[in-house]
């Protein structure tokens, strides 16, 4: 789970993918990145949530790191991401 500056709640689902809790509204939106199983449960599993900048949260996966573009509603796959000596790889 990750709450925003913005007191929007993000939480990571088993097979749910992401999904947004708005308390002013109490309205909840999901997200997927794997669209073609949404019906699979070993699919859209989000593990971690992590904020990245303003408008976009690294999500960990099964299937890798995923950019979530809070504005877009987007998720875009990383295949790699270096940090100093480190690579991660998806």
């Amino acid at each position: 789970m990750f709450i925003g500056d913005d007191g929007i709640i993000w939480t990571g689902n088993w097979g749910a993918g992401l999904k947004k809790f708005n308390s002013n509204t109490q309205h909840w939106e999901t997200y997927n990145w794997d669209l073609q199983h949404l019906e699979n449960s070993t699919r859209n599993i989000a593990l971690s949530i992590i904020n990245k900048s303003n408008h976009e949260l690294w999500v960990a996966t099964l299937a890798g790191l995923h950019i979530f573009d809070i504005t877009t509603g987007k998720f875009t796959k990383m295949v790699s991401v270096k940090s100093g000596d480190h690579i991660i790889s998806g």
